[in-house]
């Protein structure tokens, strides 16, 4: 059987689009590879798979944002990976948690990175002030620190 076209692609849409319900359509040429159009006239591609005795599916991509040559060469890459035993969807989704795990850690060592800048920006300010204030000043303050240490508040 001969793929998918982008002719027939749009015609699926508008089928669909008509009916008001969702229609597939498998491509032929990679076993698995499906186009879904809802009836909003949505298209996208999806590889279904049978792995452990059960039926999955992984989305591929909206249509016409991933083509017809690189679904199939999406689709082919993972038959290999099922064949070989692995489950593409939750190797996908676990892909997309690690690099959404690299992102939140990317934020957090420039959050951090962020505040030791404000904290040696601080400290210098300190550092300046305690070496211009006057001993009286300084004695003044290390009794209040003292206070507020002994009564157990932060202000």
């Amino acid at each position: 059987m001969a793929g998918i076209t982008d002719r027939m692609v749009r015609g699926l849409v508008v089928d669909a689009i008509k009916a008001g319900r969702r229609v597939t359509q498998a491509d032929g040429t990679v076993p698995g590879l499906t186009m879904l159009v809802s009836g909003t006239g949505y298209a996208a591609w999806r590889f279904r798979y049978w792995l452990a005795g059960k039926h999955k599916a992984v989305a591929i991509g909206p249509y016409p944002k991933i083509a017809i040559a690189e679904a199939r060469e999406i689709a082919a890459g993972f038959r290999v990976s099922v064949a070989n035993g692995v489950d593409v969807a939750e190797e996908k989704q676990a892909n997309k948690e690690l690099a959404k795990l690299e992102k939140e850690e990317a934020l957090l060592i420039a959050e951090v990175k962020a505040l030791e800048q404000q904290l040696v920006q601080v400290h210098e300010w300190i550092e300046q002030w305690w070496q211009s204030a006057s001993k009286a000043k300084r004695v003044a303050l290390h009794r209040q620190w003292k206070e507020r240490a002994k009564s157990g508040r932060d202000n």
